[in-house]
């Protein structure tokens, strides 16, 4: 912050900023202004967990414009001036079609601006302090985050969900969709190819706690983009497996797999690559398909169910044959298509999960789209964690991300006035066994006057009974037991609950709930005899 600063910040308010920008994801809102919008109207629902801890709209303005980055490792700021200018005079090369694109020179150089390096930095650091080991099966491909403005760094894909933005190279776990190791692809700052990228991916990846020294034990997943043969050959050579698809191009594929015209359903051709490290094969599905693999055996296949295909002319006399009328059919297909079909899907699905809670916030400054990119990876990063940790004992994403939240509110109420400790998920009590109100002495969890947590109303999707209503209905019809229905009081069905408690509750209960005291039953059925 500068030193002439509006408002006087502290750690408390970094950790609220930061936890309304991940509520911000949850609760999607056409403005920023809207979030402080005060109203009792279901179109104009009021967000207490903004407005928490004194954070005004003006406040939360100022610090989303006033952020700035200072990369911790740098030297001096006159040399890395100097070096990020002489970056920037490199002239555009597109690498996207080329097999030999990169020299060993410049294999280090995978960068964006430069004030983007430190969160991709440590992001991939704590990746591997989370995690040590990555499983057995991974994946590689490419990953975009949406930027529309000007930057010499960005990409445009029409083909892609995300058709403007930055561009990544991403190597992530099949199994638990976990993002091990991100590596940017800008189209000045980056001097290198694909082959050095993939080098550069494998590379991150640990050796094997019961192999050698020199053997890798994975199982490694590539489209078409990567697989091209200086690029298998390496890994091979590192003693990692590929299978993956491949494309046509100049003198590939070889003269034996070109030349043959057979197009019957599930036909299998394959041939050896010219450094005899690798098989490349000539698969008829719904179409031709070139893949590569390198520790399948040809011979090997499996029974797959899978779906009947859209008809077209080139495929109407294999479906016909194949399907006939059905829609599924169980259908024996190679063993490695098998093993690619359910290895593929590991950066796409880490970009599900980014994608389910990515914030609307407009940002102008070119850094600030990666950095943001960071911050939704590493929430997915820690869900895909809890998730592979707890297995079936493991919560949704959503209530994951209510616990998110609610930790950094936790952290922000800590860290008032004095330098924040190290706090995490254990820190929080959990809401434990679920109070159950007695008929004969309907009572109030306890769990209402703990200040360990924070206690704020949220906005949520579902729609439940207030827990201060049923206990007054209960109370009412307790202390009164000849009124009718109508005479009781009304039970409200809010959609807030509070953040803490995890209790529905209306906005008239909200304060009595955490105010009035444990009831004295007997006392009670005392004053209402008298």
């Amino acid at each position: 912050m500068p030193h002439n600063a509006r408002y006087r910040l502290n750690v408390s308010d970094i950790y609220h900023f930061y936890a309304i920008i991940n509520y911000m994801g949850v609760v999607k809102l056409p403005g920023k202004k809207d979030y402080w919008t005060t109203s009792s109207l279901d179109i104009m629902p009021t967000h207490p967990i903004c407005v928490a801890r004194g954070m005004s709209y003006r406040k939360f303005v100022y610090m989303w414009c006033h952020l700035s980055v200072v990369d911790p490792d740098e030297d001096s700021d006159e040399e890395s001036d100097n070096e990020a200018f002489d970056e920037h005079e490199v002239p555009y090369e597109d690498n996207r079609s080329s097999d030999d694109s990169g020299d060993d020179d410049n294999a280090d150089e995978f960068s964006f601006d430069r004030k983007a390096d430190p969160f991709i930095r440590q992001f991939n650091d704590t990746n591997k302090q989370i995690c040590k080991y990555p499983s057995w099966k991974m994946v590689g491909d490419e990953q975009m985050t949406r930027f529309k403005g000007r930057s010499p760094d960005t990409y445009r894909m029409k083909s892609k969900p995300i058709s403007e933005g930055y561009k990544f190279f991403a190597i992530a776990c099949s199994l638990t969709t976990f993002l091990w190791h991100i590596v940017p692809y800008g189209r000045v700052n980056t001097k290198v190819g694909i082959i050095d990228t993939v080098k550069r991916l494998v590379d991150t990846l640990p050796q094997s706690r019961n192999s050698g020294r020199t053997q890798l034990k994975y199982l490694l997943s590539l489209d078409n983009y990567f697989t091209y043969d200086r690029a298998i050959d390496y890994c091979v050579d590192k003693g990692i497996h590929v299978v993956g698809t491949a494309k046509v191009k100049k003198g590939w594929p070889p003269a034996g797999l070109s030349e043959i015209n057979e197009k019957r359903f599930n036909f299998l051709h394959y041939t050896k690559s010219n450094s005899g490290k690798f098989l490349i094969y000539r698969w008829v599905d719904n179409g031709v398909v070139y893949m590569v693999s390198s520790c399948h055996n040809p011979k090997t296949t499996v029974m797959a169910a899978r779906k009947r295909p859209r008809v077209t002319q080139k495929n109407k006399a294999n479906v016909t044959r194949v399907w006939g009328e059905e829609w599924v059919r169980t259908i024996e297909i190679p063993a490695f298509v098998d093993d690619y079909n359910d290895g593929k899907t590991g950066v796409d699905g880490s970009d599900q999960l980014i994608s389910y809670y990515t914030n609307n916030l407009r940002m102008r400054r070119t850094w600030m789209p990666i950095w943001m990119h960071t911050v939704h990876a590493s929430r997915a990063n820690s869900f895909a964690h809890h998730r592979g940790y707890c297995g079936e004992s493991a919560v949704s994403s959503k209530e994951f991300m209510l616990i998110w939240i609610r930790c950094w509110m936790h952290r922000a109420k800590r860290s008032e006035g004095y330098v924040c400790r190290a706090a995490s998920f254990r820190d929080i009590k959990p809401a434990g066994k679920r109070h159950r109100m007695s008929n004969t002495r309907p009572t109030l969890p306890d769990k209402r006057f703990d200040e360990s947590v924070v206690h704020v109303p949220i906005l949520v999707k579902e729609q439940s009974a207030c827990y201060m209503c049923r206990f007054k209905y209960a109370w009412k019809k307790l202390m009164y037991p000849n009124r009718s229905s109508r005479d009781l009081p009304r039970v409200g069905r809010p959609k807030k609950k509070c953040l803490g408690c995890d209790e529905h509750l209306c906005d008239a209960c909200f304060k009595p709930y955490h105010t009035i005291p444990k009831p004295d039953w007997d006392r009670m059925r005392m004053n209402s005899r008298e």
